[in-house]
């Protein structure tokens, strides 16, 4: 708990804007505007309260082409949809290909409708 409260500080105080997934939501890109802790760690118990502030996509886009080509590996269909303002099912049901919609390699081409 306390590593993964590090990692979050560490991210919070260089305010770099990431990927934020959260249950029942489409992925977006968020920075942490508020970390604190709101008691002192115990054992395996870290309780913290942060705001977190929805930024634009670094590459947000319109779908002006039929195809998307990934610039790097680790891109997912997750980050496409929401760059392109697609919905997750449709680009699933595009790309039939794709086995791993989480990860994606380098030169990979998506279609996009």
């Amino acid at each position: 708990c306390q590593e993964q409260y590090l990692a979050l500080k560490k991210l919070y105080l260089t305010q770099k804007r990431g990927k934020l997934v959260l249950p029942q939501l489409p992925p977006l890109y968020a920075y942490l505007k508020e970390l604190r802790l709101i008691a002192e760690p115990v054992e395996d118990v870290v309780k913290y309260r942060f705001v977190f502030v929805e930024a634009l996509s670094p590459r947000a886009h319109t779908p002006s082409a039929e195809y998307y080509t990934t610039e790097e590996a680790g891109e997912s269909l997750w980050d496409i949809a929401y760059r392109y303002k697609t919905a997750i099912e449709e680009l699933v049901r595009l790309n039939p290909q794709i086995p791993d919609i989480d990860e994606l390699s380098e030169g990979e081409r998506v279609r996009l409708c």
